[in-house]
């Protein structure tokens, strides 16, 4: 991940101590806090928040009910989609979602995610670089897919782009909406005058 422009890993888990410092020490993480309740890990995250140059980003990505408030707080919450409760998609900025996973449809559930607003973004992972898959996918409104194996190089830009983009739909939805009010409201307005005139 180092390769990629990620400057400084920190692992914040409520696990404990033991089995943190040896998934730090197995991935080269670079600072490691164990046994964290939900409010510690916010206020590790402010302290990282704090710190932080002003150009640097601070990505959280969490998977469980107790990251849903510190993937709120950073700058971009990233909720790995296999595992992530509720609250933590609803609480990112970015969910990562396999599209084969052992209980649900990834892509199903992507749609769902999307239509209900409950995520801006997601970013597809899969075995199988299928069109239809893609064709699926984009109609949902998912704006990143990724083949697995994936390149170390390509996740972070793909997370970067498909945000952006997210960010852009968005805005082109909301400027949809706030035209059709206006249309809606001006046909109201000339209806008015007719009656009055």
């Amino acid at each position: 991940i180092k390769k990629i422009g990620v400057e400084k890993t920190v692992m914040l888990t409520g696990d404990s101590k033991k089995v943190a410092d040896a998934v730090a020490q197995s991935l080269a993480i670079d600072q490691v806090y164990s046994e964290l309740l939900p409010a510690d890990k916010v206020e590790e995250v402010e302290k990282l928040l704090a710190q932080k140059k002003p150009k640097d980003v601070l990505a959280f990505a969490g998977d469980g009910i107790n990251d849903a408030p510190v993937l709120s707080r950073a700058d971009i919450g990233i909720a790995m989609g296999a595992m992530g409760s509720d609250a933590a998609i609803e609480a990112a900025d970015v969910v990562l979602m396999d599209v084969k996973m052992p209980i649900f449809d990834g892509l199903t559930a992507s749609e769902t995610i999307l239509s209900e607003s409950l995520a801006e973004c997601v970013v597809l992972l899969t075995a199988f670089n299928d069109r239809d898959v893609i064709e699926r996918a984009s109609k949902a409104g998912v704006t990143g897919y990724l083949v697995k194996p994936i390149d170390q190089k390509s996740l972070l830009p793909t997370i970067e782009v498909a945000f952006a983009q997210s960010k852009r739909l968005a805005q082109s939805r909301h400027e949809t909406q706030e035209a059709q009010k206006k249309i809606q409201e001006d046909r109201l307005i000339h209806k008015a005058q007719q009656y009055l005139a």
